[in-house]
């Protein structure tokens, strides 16, 4: 079994190395070892690195080891080339012009403060009343920067951005305005266009978009500039490049200041309200929301990859074609990545919203749903053809050489859809989470309650078990399985059976299969796959706390939020199973009487069973007895009930039909 590690940090970016030691039945685990983009939690860049603040201290990451180490006991407010500013919690600043070498105390000018800007020895600081600026080693007095502005600043909205000496105040909200400053508080005769929508900055740059035009310099005329036609923007800078993301997902980039300008779609739409970016050696680093996915480029802004996923997304659509893993997830964002290469994830926009299943047939053909579209593609993603399809997917799968879909009814095609047969059965508004196809049987539910196709008997009636999950149904050798979240029940004349036989330490709720056998999680969140009949294996020694499984093909992707996300590659079964029969003795018994005799079911019975356990159909014990052959019956009510004792080391399990006495 060959394991490979995507950890919820990063995902295909790091060594591969060999797990030394770790055998089971398996031989030796190949995966990814965690390592985690560390340099992502960056806040702020300064001369010597990057530095972020856990809110009481600050730390800057050390290159070298990957690592984030302390360098200071109180939190750092910003930072600009050499100059550093700390808010030492006692309403002083601690400001220092070398790195942290020397520091200088300031006392904050009032209070709440919202954003600090540092350019030298000055300091600018954003207040919910004014803008104070302080200018000057040796100056302990602050200036109020806007002196004609009344009313209250809004935190979340409201900005000031270095523009060259100058400061520009930005107010977006109701009658937007742009006011400029000078540090003494001199408003600035500079006239701006009044169509202006959005402003922001580098350390070197302001960006100013009027209406969808994009300008450097504040400006009264706007019909020449550049038109990206967003009114949303946010600028950013690699080197002596400047990049422009705006909120339909367009980057534009110049190298000339402004004078020309390269555009293509890269992101999908979203808001720019959250951005956070920042730069380390020859890479662009941006996020579009606080603790999520972030996104890399070089300085030859052609490709951007996935550099972690905070949030491992369970429930995305994946599947793997030819050694690469192909991943669609929130936001119409497509990603590609190499199994046996290590590179990050490169993304890709795509104009649909993601699938509701990506599916990689035996052929490696490529197939996803999305809407009433079914798109193909036998070149592992490149390029696809679309086929419309006569009503509305809701839910698509691969199992046992066939395509199955959900319309509200349910599909079926044995030739990558090039045509599709309606499943047998009355089937009527199918949901998703109603139905569960395994090879040549599925499972279903609605109004009328719990039905099961087998080929050899069609359509049939079931009784439901409690809080049964479907997506767990199975079907293997001439039984059928399914399971609930305490307990694995088997298929015996159209009644669901605690499976006994099944092991204590398998999760129930967590097993899903693949033509073969079940994939899981046990008692301690280790993965594991079991086949009814046979032993637990064991996929690794590691724990998938909440592990969300699902299954593409030869591959087995176990996620969670806490631990990462695990993908395995399927191998044959080791175990021996018995293809038909899962007992060597009766399976079935009928009771007329008010007892029943156990040794009449036991070829060698000179010793009594010491324990012997009854079991309703819902896995509650209904009756126990001890050292004795008769099993009384009259206190149980007409119906299907399971037994279960040992008898000279062997378990002896059957199922018991009470009828009328």
């Amino acid at each position: 079994m060959t394991s490979l590690r995507f950890h919820h940090h990063t995902i295909l970016h790091v060594v591969i190395q060999l797990l030394i030691g770790f055998t089971a039945l398996h031989g030796q685990v190949v995966r990814l070892p965690d390592r985690f983009e560390e340099l992502t939690r960056t806040s702020f860049v300064a001369d010597n690195g990057l530095y972020t603040t856990t809110g009481t201290k600050t730390l800057r990451y050390i290159p070298s080891t990957q690592r984030w180490v302390d360098v200071f006991p109180d939190p750092l407010l910003t930072a600009r080339k050499s100059t550093l500013l700390f808010d030492d919690g006692l309403y002083d600043y601690l400001l220092s012009t070398d790195l942290g070498v020397t520091l200088s105390v300031i006392t904050t000018p009032s209070i709440p403060e919202f954003q600090h800007l540092v350019r030298g020895d000055t300091v600018v600081v954003l207040t919910e009343v004014a803008v104070f600026a302080r200018a000057g080693s040796g100056n302990s007095t602050w200036t109020r920067v806007d002196t004609d502005r009344k009313g209250v600043l809004r935190h979340s909205t409201d900005k000031v951005h270095w523009c060259d000496t100058m400061l520009a105040i930005w107010q977006p909200t109701h009658t937007p305005r742009l006011c400029f400053y000078t540090l003494k508080g001199e408003r600035l005769p500079i006239v701006s266009s009044t169509s202006i929508s959005s402003v922001s900055s580098t350390q070197d740059f302001i960006l100013f978009n009027y209406n969808g035009k994009l300008s450097l310099t504040p400006t009264a005329d706007t019909s020449n500039l550049f038109q990206i036609g967003d009114t949303e923007t946010v600028l950013c800078q690699l080197g002596s490049k400047l990049i422009v993301i705006s909120s339909s997902g367009f980057q534009a980039v110049t190298s000339d200041t402004g004078k020309t300008w390269t555009t293509r779609r890269v992101f999908p739409k979203q808001s720019l309200n959250s951005v956070h970016w920042f730069t380390f050696r020859d890479s662009l680093y941006i996020t579009f929301r606080p603790d999520d996915t972030w996104f890399a480029t070089d300085s030859t802004f052609t490709n951007w990859s996935a550099v972690n996923f905070t949030n491992p997304y369970p429930g995305t659509h994946w599947t793997i074609c030819a050694d690469r893993l192909l991943t669609w997830w929130r936001n119409s964002i497509r990603s590609t990545s190499s199994l046996s290469k290590l590179e990050r994830p490169i993304i890709f926009t795509d104009d649909d919203t993601p699938p509701v299943a990506a599916i990689t047939t035996d052929r490696g053909t490529v197939i996803r749903f999305i809407h009433d579209t079914m798109y193909r593609s036998e070149d592992c993603g490149d390029s696809w053809d679309t086929t419309r399809l006569s009503s509305v997917t809701v839910s698509a799968g691969y199992s046992g050489g066939k395509l199955w879909r959900v319309d509200g009814g349910l599909h079926f095609s044995t030739d990558e859809g090039e045509t599709w047969r309606t499943a047998e059965g009355p089937m009527r508004k199918l949901t998703p989470s109603s139905v569960s196809v395994h090879n040549t049987s599925y499972v279903f539910s609605d109004d009328d309650g719990l039905h099961l196709y087998v080929p050899a008997d069609g359509i049939i009636d079931v009784h439901r078990p409690t809080m049964v999950t479907l997506p767990s149904y199975a079907r293997f050798g001439d039984t059928s399985y399914i399971a609930n979240y305490g307990a694995m029940y088997y298929l015996y004349d159209r009644h669901w059976l605690p499976y006994m036989a099944a092991p204590d330490v398998v999760r129930y709720q967590s097993l899903r299969p693949n033509d073969e056998c079940y994939y899981g999680v046990d008692t301690a969140w280790r993965p594991i796959r079991w086949r009814p009949g046979g032993n637990v294996e064991y996929l690794d020694t590691v724990r998938i706390t909440n592990a969300v499984i699902t299954i593409s093909g030869q591959y087995v992707r176990f996620s969670s939020s806490a631990s990462g996300t695990y993908l395995y590659r399927h191998s044959p079964l080791t175990s021996i199973y018995d293809k038909h029969n899962l007992y060597t003795y009766p399976q079935m018994i009928m009771v007329r009487d008010k007892g029943v005799d156990l040794s009449k079911y036991v070829a060698n019975h000179l010793q009594p069973p010491t324990h012997v356990s009854v079991y309703s159909t819902s896995g509650e014990v209904v009756c126990q007895t001890r050292d004795s052959w008769i099993l009384p019956t009259d206190n149980l009510a007409r119906g299907m009930y399971y037994v279960q004792f040992s008898n000279g080391g062997n378990n002896i399990s059957f199922a018991m039909l009470v009828v009328d006495r």
